[in-house]
Formats: structure tokens, sequence, C-alpha cells
């Protein structure tokens, strides 16, 4: 075997220190750097509720919120009117948090063509007295007669030059649209008329004619840049077109139609792991794929042959979301109708992230094929999306869909057709005082033995009154503080609640769960939750920091020597050795953590590629008091506080006893590995010792 030295990078320390010294010493006026020119992203503002609600059509065209994870009140609002054809969600008033836009009514019935804009939760600004339901105060934005059928309604950003959302339709043609001979839709986008805008006025910002009965809408943004883009599917036709309408409602290039294989809907997801969004078509496959995925290449959407699956019959509902929470790549999940003891309800990804086997396979459901929609979303605040489908009688929530098929119902009536998910109460209401915080939801991995600290951002986010709050655990290895103090109101600066999980008594490989709840007098949403996930891991074994730097400047004997310390992590309670060495002959090994054994050539390190290189000379037999060995003149003592894991160990820094100005040793740790009995573990970790004599300033650059 070849001897060998552990190469690393000499980081910003060293570089820093040989500029230091090789550059003159003049008086030079330091140059400002040029900053890029990117925008910084803004921090998110405290959530009052990290969940997102579940917003449907009931049998009699009533909309109707369900609230199924919520902290303090909840959401149960439902319109005071029914007969509603089709909802989307959107952003209307720039609150922050979701609003509901409808459609509904047919000419010379009882029930004319209208468009409306419902808040569910009044987030801001006024309130009409009295109007609550559940003490949460809602209001109606907007309401406009229409002038034929509408069958539609969608939103997104459709105008990046106007803030808020805007709002699309499908309607019947009239004549002042001026349709072709033929035509059956008219698609009209709506724009709000102020710079700022509270979701009350509305113009025409689009009107465009097709001869297809588009029945199905999709929206996304295909190219993550600019506005959004809309997909409609004519399933009569079996036809789906893509526009885009911040570029003048460009249509976007794409597979047409088919009497043979006719789509029957699509959704925007991101199917494949980075780069643009793709778009989900499902159809009647006859023999060929009836999932397609489609990939967006500036001008047209083409299909991706090695992608999709064959299913017969065909799905006729498709929609995405981030089941397993690993917000690298979509699922998309199907529901399709057919007889007897099909599977109806599909899941498929394209990633290694754990799709479980059942979704994979299919759930049968009900034998009568009565589940026609869907929504991923997360509704209980628990970081991943999970999957609601509806039928005329039920709606059912798969809870844990990332480990589960486990299934809750609902009995409540349905349209079958419309089911969305947003948060709806994010800035809570103006009711009074409602307690935020960032993050809403707090997820960690914890060590164990070790503790892991960070903050919460609590305040008031509804009106500006400080406010006197409490705060508690509800288990003994999670401690904040403060326990108690003043919320600052919502112009105001965020307190900090520094949590604290203590790992010692927790278990490796499990998660651990936890809440963190504030109390205030007259608070609206008092009790406020804030959830608590631990995943409980075995230590990393080495030091931290990764290596060390002993730095004199200027360099001018005598110098003194300096206590270089290391916190030495690992499992607890098992011991560990230490040895300072020479930077060694050279061959590589990648990484700083290594299996090791003895043999009569010296310590042999094995690195996770299965590559191997020897130290000579090293024994793990060495003391075992804590009083560790160096063979560097200029480290001149080592020791550590104890030689059980973890610990702190101490680096003694004599530069009158260097050679160079530019020192390099290597320090090796050794322990045992927890999992494999009698196998030893080696970490290498860098020491340098720099002495400068001259200086010079060094330009700030800004990125």
């Amino acid at each position: 075997m070849n001897t060998f030295v552990h190469h690393r990078r000499w980081r910003l320390t060293m570089l820093l220190a040989l500029l230091l010294s090789l550059l003159p010493a003049a008086g030079a006026t330091p140059r400002s750097a040029l900053a890029e020119d990117r925008a910084a992203d803004a921090p998110a503002a405290p959530s009052a509720d990290a969940s997102r609600e579940l917003v449907y059509i009931d049998g009699a065209g009533v909309i109707r919120v369900l609230d199924l994870a919520f902290s303090g009140q909840q959401v149960q609002w439902f319109s005071p009117t029914g007969n509603w054809r089709s909802i989307a969600l959107g952003d209307f008033d720039i609150d922050g948090d979701k609003e509901i836009v409808a459609v509904r009514g047919t000419p010379n019935t009882s029930t004319a063509p209208e468009l409306a804009i419902f808040d569910p939760v009044v987030a801001r600004g006024s309130v009409v007295p009295g109007q609550t339901i559940n003490g949460i105060p809602w209001k109606q934005l907007f309401s406009m007669a229409l002038p034929s059928r509408p069958a539609l309604v969608f939103a997104g950003n459709f105008d990046p030059n106007v803030p808020g959302d805007e709002i699309g339709i499908v309607r019947a043609p009239v004549a002042a649209d001026n349709p072709d001979t033929g035509d059956l839709s008219t698609v009209i986008i709506y724009k709000q008329t102020s710079p700022s805008p509270n979701g009350t006025a509305w113009e025409v910002h689009q009107l465009r004619t097709f001869d297809e009965n588009w029945e199905r809408v999709a929206v996304g943004n295909l190219d993550r840049t600019g506005g959004d883009d809309v997909a409609f599917v004519d399933q009569d036709q079996g036809k789906f077109t893509v526009f885009q309408p911040d570029a003048n409602f460009r249509k976007v290039d794409g597979p047409g139609g088919s009497d043979t294989r006719p789509f029957k809907d699509v959704a925007f997801g991101q199917y494949l792991r980075g780069g643009n969004q793709e778009l989900l078509a499902v159809r009647e496959g006859n023999g060929l794929n009836a999932l397609l995925i489609f990939e967006y290449n500036s001008t047209s959407v083409s299909l991706d042959s090695s992608k999709g699956d064959k299913f017969d019959p065909g799905p006729r509902f498709i929609f995405a979301g981030n089941i397993n929470g690993s917000n690298d790549d979509d699922e998309a999940i199907m529901l399709r109708r057919c007889d007897g003891s099909c599977r109806r309800l599909i899941v498929r990804n394209d990633g290694s992230d754990g799709v479980i086997q059942d979704f994979i396979d299919g759930l049968r459901l009900d034998d009568d094929s009565g589940w026609r929609a869907g929504v991923a979303a997360d509704v209980d605040g628990d970081g991943r999306d999970e999957i609601v489908i509806i039928r005329d009688n039920k709606i059912r929530w798969y809870p844990d869909a990332h480990v589960s098929t486990n299934s809750i119902d609902y009995d409540l009536t349905t349209d079958r057709q419309n089911i969305f998910a947003g948060d709806l109460d994010r800035n809570g209401f103006v009711s009074g005082p409602v307690f935020g915080a960032t993050p809403g939801q707090v997820q960690e991995t914890a060590y164990f033995g070790f503790t892991r600290t960070g903050v919460i951002k609590f305040q008031n986010i509804s009106t500006n009154d400080a406010v006197a709050f409490s705060a508690a655990t509800n288990s003994g290895w999670l401690t904040i503080n403060p326990t108690a103090g003043t919320a600052p109101g919502a112009s105001g600066t965020p307190l900090n609640i520094t949590y604290q999980i203590d790992a010692a008594s927790l278990q490796p490989g499990r998660r651990y769960t936890s809440t963190i709840t504030f109390t205030g007098a007259g608070v609206a949403n008092s009790p406020f939750v804030v959830p608590v996930v631990v995943d409980v891991k075995l230590p990393p074994f080495g030091a931290t920091p990764d290596e060390v730097t002993a730095f004199y400047h200027p360099c001018t004997d005598p110098l003194p020597e300096q206590n270089l310390t290391m916190q030495i992590a690992g499992f607890p309670g098992k011991p560990f050795k230490a040895w300072v060495l020479e930077p060694l002959a050279t061959a590589a090994l990648q990484g700083d953590f290594f299996l090791g054994d003895e043999t009569a050539d010296g310590l042999v390190l094995t690195d996770r590629t299965g590559a191997q290189a020897v130290i000579p000379g090293v024994s793990a037999a060495a003391s075992d008091d804590a009083g560790w060995t160096s063979e560097v003149p200029w480290v001149s003592a080592i020791s550590s506080l104890s030689n059980t894991l973890p610990t702190t160990l101490t680096l003694t820094i004599s530069p009158t006893l260097r050679t160079t100005d530019f020192a390099q040793a290597i320090l090796l740790l050794q322990s045992v590995d927890p999992v494999t009995s009698g196998q030893q573990i080696y970490s290498i970790h860098d020491i340098f010792l720099a002495c400068a004599s001259q200086s010079v300033s060094l330009p700030i650059v800004g990125r």
C-alpha cells in the first residue's frame, strides 16, 4: 500500500494569510467592488396558521370551507347563497391570504349569470358589523353581472404589472364579443383598475373567442418567470391547449386533439426534478400511454416519450402535489372511472423519494366510480401535501399519504367537481389581536446526546397593539425562552422566542412531536399552537470547527502561545483518542470520515468510495488518559476534558517552535462505530499556523 496525505483545500483563512504576506504593504486605496444586481429574498411574514383550508361546492351549490387543522378559530365560512357552478382561489386584495371567486347562473332563469368575490377571513380593513361566522368576520368584495352562462372561473398572476391575482372566466359567446361563426367559448381575463388593489374594482384585460367548448382549466407557470400560463381542455374534441395571457394570449404549440385518444384533463406540476414545470395530461390511451408528460421549451410543449404510463380505461381527472414533502418533485394523482374491482385512484412520480406501493398499485375506492375530483395540499400543516378526493356525499382525506393509505371520511355533500385548497387565514382576522409566528411549524433534526436551538419570530400580526402573552411546551425535552412577555404589534419588530431541544433522553431513529402554546387575553386565536417535529439521529463523529488556524500578525518574535478549542462530536459515552501528526506522503482519500483497521504496515483507512491508504506508526492502543500525543513541535500540547464523547479538545500552539511561517498539521481522531461492533472510525482535520509580516486592504465584494 502507498502512504498518503489527506488532501484538503487550504480555505479562506490560509488564502488570506498568503495574500497578507505576499502583497506589498503600500498604502493603496481600497476599491469598492460591484455588487450583483439581484433582489434579496424578502422574509416571509409570520403565519397565523400553517395549514391550508379546503374550499368546495356542496350539493346545493353553496360554497363551503372545511378547515381540518386550525390554531384558535376554525374557519367555518359558507356562502350566503347557492347555485354556484365554478370557484377558484386567489389573492385579490393583496393581504397575503386567499379569497374565493365564483360564477353561477343562466340567463332567463331564477339565478342570473354572476361573478362574485368573497373574503371568508377579513385580515385587514373594514368589516361588516355583525357579519361573522364562528367569530371570524367575512365580506363580499365584489359582484358583477355577466351577459351569458359562465362555465368556468380561474385565477392567477396573468399580468405581472398589476399587484395581486387576476381572474379569468369561460362563458358562452355574445354578440358584443364579435365571435366567429361556430365559436363556442369566450375567455375573458379581468384585472384590477387600481395600482393598490383591494379586490373591489375590475376591468376587462383580455377577451378571446374560441371554436372549442372549454370544459376543464388549469393554471401554472411553465418557465417560472413572468405571468402564469393557462391550459384548457375540450373533452368533446379530445384536445388541450396552453396559452400565455401575459404575452397577448399567445398560444403555446402542443399536440392538438385526437378522436381516438381524447384528452380528458391537464395539470401543471414539477413532475421532473429541476428546470421548468411540466404539463401532466391524461387521456384515453387505447393501448398507448394514458398519462403523458409534456415539457416546455420556450415556444411549445413537447411529449417526453420516456415518461408516462398506460391505463385502460384512462383517467378522467389529474392533479399534482408534493406528497412526501421533499420539495424536489411532484406526484401525479389520477382518478378514473371503470367497472368492477379496478383501481380508481392511482399515483405516479418520476423520482425515487417514496410513493408507497399501495398508491402506485392503485386504490379501488367505490365500485360506482363516484369519486370524481381531488386536490393535493398541506391541509394539516405538517409540511407535506395530503390527498383529498370528493364524491357526491363524501370528502375523503388521506392525512399520511406519504406512508399510508389510511383515510378519514367526512359525510358532506359536494358537486363532485369543485375542490380547492388555499391558506384563507394566513394573517388571521381583524376582530382583535392575532398571534402569528415564523416559522409556523418547527421541523428540526437533533443529534442524540446533544441540544439543538433555534428561534421563532413572534408577534401580534393583526393590530398594532402590544399584547401580553405566556408560552409553554408540553414536553420535557423542549424548552423556550422567554416564557412570558409582550408580543409586538403588527408594525413592530417580531420578538425572538428561543427554543432548545434536549436530545439526551431521546432515541436515535425516531421522530418526536411536541407543541409550543402561546396564550393571551383578548387574542382571537388564543391558544396559538406552533407544532414542533424533531427527527433524532446518531451524531456524526468529528470536530467542530472542521479546521483551526493560529494566525499571527505581525510576525515578530517572541510570539505568544495560543490555545485553540474544538468540539468533538460523536455517540455519547463512547471513548475516543486523538493524535496530532505531520502531513504525510501523497495519495488521495475523499472526505473527512473513515473506517480504520490496524495492520502490520500501520493504520489502514478506508473512505466512502472504498479507496484505502495507510498511516504508518499509529496505534489505537495509545493512552486513554485524555492526554494525547503530538508529533508536531509547534503543537506543543493536546488535551481534552474527558476521553469520552462529546467533549472539548484544546490544542496549544507554540509559534516559537515553528520552522516556517506557514505550517500545516493534521488532527487524527479515533472512536468506535456505535452500529458495527469492533469497527474503528476515524476523522481527520487540518491545523494551520500562519505568521504574516505585512497586510493590505482588500475590496469587499457584494454577492
